[in-house]
């Protein structure tokens, strides 16, 4: 029998013309137009793949739980997010520090038991930490949706009191055009290739990557917090931008 918060996890989801400025005068603004320079476009702007599926993100907090416990999210979108790879790295969130326990869980589709459960004793340090399934030989099979979670767990008898955050995947095949493009890049342009092409968990392993590897390039941290925003991670995107 699924538990509950795996049953959690499966529901929803003008301008006047400009006047003629004196000779080597900067041109005069248009009237009425604003002086403040616009927001510049995000380093990596991820365009979700086609909508029609119901929310698949849900949690991050427990009724039950204390105000002293952390808070906790998936990285993923409202939607199955999507990756290229069999076995792909998945990112999460905790607000704090915590030494509760916290158990990872990967279900295979409409699958009852888990496919993957992981153990943590608690977590270390507050921000954004990485799940490898190929650390725990786990291997996706394209076109099957997977559903993800972290919970943190105060009370193993009293499992209402979780802290639940869940979300869905999808293992997809590259076309030819992409590979082709993919090819060389690393870091922020390949993330920005591939959340272009809507494959999210890639674009962020890849952002992820770099930041683990360049810890204090602020703009590789800029623009994660950027792609995190986009999907409503806010919590997650502050804690970058710090």
């Amino acid at each position: 029998m699924r538990r509950p918060w795996a049953i959690a996890i499966c529901l929803a989801w003008g301008g006047i013309a400009l006047a003629q400025a004196p000779k080597d005068a900067p041109a005069a603004p248009r009237e009425g137009a604003s002086t403040t320079p616009s927001k510049a476009a995000p380093a990596v702007s991820y365009k979700p793949p086609a909508r029609g599926a119901p929310q698949r993100r849900v949690g991050g907090a427990s009724r039950g739980a204390a105000a002293t416990a952390p808070s906790v999210a998936v990285l993923a979108p409202d939607h199955v997010g999507l990756t290229f790879e069999e076995q792909p790295d998945l990112y999460w969130f905790i607000s704090k520090p915590s030494t509760v326990r916290i158990e990872l869980t990967l279900i295979h589709g409409n699958s009852p038991a888990p496919m993957r459960e992981v153990t943590l004793k608690g977590a270390e340090s507050a921000g954004i930490q990485r799940f490898s399934l190929r650390e725990h030989g786990v291997r996706l099979a394209e076109g099957t949706d997977y559903e993800w979670s972290v919970a943190i767990v105060p009370d193993a008898e009293g499992r209402s009191a979780d802290i639940v955050s869940g979300g869905a995947l999808r293992r997809v095949a590259p076309g030819p055009a992409l590979v082709a493009k993919l090819r060389g890049l690393a870091g922020a342009p390949r993330a920005a290739a591939l959340a272009e092409a809507g494959i999210w968990y890639d674009a962020l392993a890849a952002l992820g990557k770099h930041v683990d590897a360049n810890p204090t390039d602020r703009e590789a941290r800029r623009a994660r917090a950027e792609l995190l925003e986009q999907v409503g991670l806010k919590d997650a995107a502050a804690f970058e931008r710090r």
